[in-house]
């Protein structure tokens, strides 16, 4: 997990991170809704997926996202994500069973974009 942070006073903006799972690794995000919409969570996304792709040596990153939150998919569109599939998945901080977007994004599709 990495802190996402403000580069100007360095505060504390959200959190990022990297976990692997059965399908390899997995990337979340979180920012604070006061930070929504200032393009830190692309900026962060951009950077841990270059950090797995070229540090790392990762061939594909999944990450997903709940209907509720579509500001997350397009953010990971935005990168080069490629639907995966779709299916309820329990969140605790929605407290159920909500309809999750899984995305892959494969190295080459974001060495590609990220060139380009």
């Amino acid at each position: 997990m990495f802190v996402i942070e403000r580069r100007a006073d360095g505060r504390f903006l959200g959190m990022i991170g990297l976990d692997p799972c059965r399908e390899g690794y997995e990337m979340g995000f979180w920012l604070g809704k006061p930070h929504w919409g200032q393009d830190y969570a692309s900026e962060a996304a951009g950077r841990m997926l270059h950090y797995a792709f070229i540090h790392l040596g990762l061939e594909s990153v999944g990450a997903s996202w709940f209907i509720d939150n579509p500001a997350s998919g397009q953010i990971l569109a935005k990168l080069g994500a490629r639907h995966a599939g779709s299916t309820m998945r329990f969140s605790r901080a929605r407290g159920g069973e909500v309809l999750c977007h899984a995305m892959r994004l494969t190295r080459s599709h974001f060495l590609s974009k990220t060139a380009a």
